[in-house]
């Protein structure tokens, strides 16, 4: 069974609509042959997927907040690599 993942959204403010969405990214299990499926290095039995902002890659709505959670087996590590971070000084308006 692969791990899973899930993503939830709110707003911060109490009144506002609230957004819940799960997001079910394509896993592929890669294998060490070295082949289409995996790549030089990769682990037997290694998962892996892709998730991005909800707005991405436009601006993140203000006041939405966004909760990853990554769920996996006992003892399973979690791997999370960024490739593209922009974040806003409290000082920006």
């Amino acid at each position: 069974m692969p791990p899973s993942f899930r993503q939830e959204a709110s707003t911060a403010d109490a009144t506002s609509p609230i957004c819940q969405f799960v997001i079910q990214p394509e896993v592929k299990e890669v294998s060490s042959g070295g082949g289409t499926r995996g790549g030089p290095g990769a682990a037997e039995g290694e998962f892996r997927g892709e998730f991005v902002s909800p707005a991405y890659p436009g601006l993140h709505p203000a006041g939405l907040v966004c909760v990853y959670q990554f769920i996996g087996r006992p003892n399973q590590r979690v791997r999370v690599e960024i490739h593209d971070l922009s974040l806003q000084s409290h000082f920006d308006s």
